[in-house]
């Protein structure tokens, strides 16, 4: 009997559960368009709240790619740090908004200030002495988008708090941000947060009918080498021809299991067609990313073998970035409308080099709580920003100048392609280094000695390497079974046939003018 009560009792509470998600996304459902504000009094800001009765992260609540356009224009309306910006048309004819946050002195000169970082950004025609003013002169330009795999619904609506929070908020630390950066906030695929966040809000599922790019369907992640879409074709505009920001943060879901939040340092190796900047930049923000967490009570963010990201796809958002000397930070974090949990993972259970702060496992885990992982991630990457303002900037044109002259440079690699006489002389080297040996053929009485070819001539003098040489050519083959072994490659095959060639032919990247002497064996 004790059984079956506690049976009835977990199944009225099961029901509760089921009973009222429904019945708040059923209610959620009728908050559409964004309210007038409470208050007309001077000063007053909407609210996500007064907006459409639910802040963001509420539990069952996904605000569409339509409310966010209607509440960033509110809020440009009702305050001089945000301004909103068509950066072109979606697959689907929707614009495009991207919101240009920064104190309104910065605005002011808003044109200056972004013609700074584009000089900084391609370094042409600027000594030392200028672009030192000039990154002096200068304000710090962040990239933050969200949303660009729409069924990764954290992203874009982790844009929405972080907006509400930087135009709202008063405190020092947003005074200080507001004054040294100026941030660029945008929504990476429209058409796919509108159809995922109105399928979820009228069926209370994410099983969309269709994929949430009009093209690409879901891996809209992959056409940023050929700007195909014109979404992406967008966002290069801005980051490659208009703004050159100089730190790129792309949101990203979902987190390794056991944990919260994936981010930087990446796992080795890192891509080394980089600048050495990049990298090195890379596992900095990381750091300080995870630091903030920790400095809050965010116990679960990871890095490198936390999950098995890396630095090279160089078709993606984050990845393209790299090539234009642009900081390229990713995380990916859990978060789901519908509440989910963080289990125990023996993986995670134990602290170490890439886990920190391990988080204990939770029961029930909101989607505000991710919501508020992203807004930390968020102020620790615009803090770093604010605090190196300066040298953000002048390192954007430091490696720009370095790029431009080591593109210029032949540098040495394992083929040498610009000067056709040492390509030559190398592929001469490689076949004087393939070693002659004994070659095995198996007959009807089975394996036996074959032809052997001369041994290379001894180079050291002396005695003791004349017996040794003697030695090793007296030495029998020593007959075996099985399959006949193939003949041992050359250092490399694909390049040259393993032909021994005179034991006088040119050593490795010997001068024109440098007498050659004999290759190794």
């Amino acid at each position: 009997m004790r059984t079956f009560r506690h049976s009835i009792f977990a199944a009225a509470a099961l029901a509760a559960v089921v009973g009222g998600g429904v019945l708040l996304r059923a209610q959620t459902r009728t908050t559409g368009a964004p309210a007038a504000p409470q208050s007309t009094a001077a000063g007053h800001l909407t609210s996500p709240k007064e907006a459409w009765g639910h802040n963001v992260g509420d539990d069952y609540f996904l605000a569409d790619y339509t409310q966010l356009g209607a509440y960033w224009h509110q809020l440009e309306k009702e305050s001089n740090r945000i301004h909103i910006k068509s950066i072109g048309k979606t697959a689907e004819g929707r614009d495009q908004w991207m919101a240009v946050i920064t104190s309104p002195q910065n605005y002011a000169k808003l044109d200056h200030y972004r013609d700074i970082s584009a000089r900084l950004s391609t370094a042409e025609g600027l000594t030392e002495a200028q672009a030192k003013a000039l990154a002096a002169e200068g304000k710090a330009v962040v990239w933050i988008d969200g949303g660009l795999h729409a069924s990764e619904t954290l992203g874009a609506q982790q844009l929405l708090e972080t907006v509400w929070q930087l135009v709202s908020g008063t405190d020092a630390e947003t005074q200080r941000l507001l004054n040294d950066v100026i941030i660029l906030c945008v929504p990476a695929n429209p058409d796919g947060m509108e159809l995922v966040s109105d399928w979820y809000m009228k069926h209370g599922n994410m099983n969309v009918p269709r994929l949430w790019n009009h093209y690409a369907g879901h891996d809209d992640n992959r056409d940023s080498f050929m700007n195909a879409l014109p979404e992406t074709t967008n966002v290069s505009n801005v980051m490659y021809r208009e703004w050159y920001p100089q730190i790129m943060y792309n949101h990203h879901q979902s987190g390794p299991q056991g944990a919260v939040m994936f981010a930087p340092p990446f796992r080795d190796p890192f891509n080394y067609f980089f600048h050495p900047e990049i990298p090195a930049d890379i596992d900095l923000i990381g750091s300080i990313i995870a630091t903030r967490a920790i400095e809050e009570g965010k116990p679960g963010v990871v890095n490198r073998k936390g999950q098995n990201y890396s630095t090279w796809w160089n078709g993606g958002f984050r990845t393209t970035a790299y090539f234009h000397n642009q900081i390229g930070i990713l995380t990916e974090t859990i978060g789901s409308p519908d509440p989910q949990s963080v289990p125990f993972t023996t993986r995670f259970s134990i602290g170490d080099s890439s886990d920190w702060y391990p988080i204990a496992p939770h029961e029930v885990w909101h989607y505000r709580q991710s919501i508020d992982y992203s807004v930390t991630a968020n102020k620790a990457v615009l803090d770093f920003a604010s605090r190196f303002r300066e040298q953000l900037l002048i390192r954007m044109y430091e490696m720009a100048r370095d790029e431009i002259k080591w593109g210029s440079e032949d540098h040495w690699t394992f083929t040498p392609h610009r000067r056709p006489e040492s390509a030559r002389r190398f592929i001469r080297t490689i076949r004087s280094s393939c070693r002659p040996r004994a070659r095995r053929s198996r007959t009807a009485a089975g394996i036996r000695p074959c032809r052997t070819t001369a041994a290379p001539p001894v180079r050291a003098a002396g005695a003791r390497a004349a017996a040794v040489a003697a030695a090793g050519a007296a030495a029998p083959v020593r007959p075996r079974s099985g399959p006949r072994s193939p003949p041992r490659s050359c250092a490399i095959r694909a390049a040259t046939s393993c032909r021994p060639t005179s034991p006088t032919s040119a050593a490795p990247w010997t001068s024109s003018t440098r007498s050659s002497s004999p290759a190794s064996p």
